[in-house]
């Protein structure tokens, strides 16, 4: 049995990189688990400057 399980995540303003960083790390433990198939982290990166 396959299970897919999305999150989202907002970083607070200057604390990016920092969230980044840390998922990164925990994707890398989670694709080392036995049985686990597949595990990605996808980044959806906003333009703050924008007048949009």
């Amino acid at each position: 049995m396959s299970i897919t399980r999305l999150n989202e995540f907002k970083a607070l303003p200057g604390k990016f990189e920092a969230l980044t960083e840390v998922f990164r790390r925990i994707v890398t433990q989670i694709r080392t688990v036995e049985g686990n198939e597949r595990c990605e982290m996808l980044l959806k990166v906003a333009d703050v400057d924008s007048d949009d």
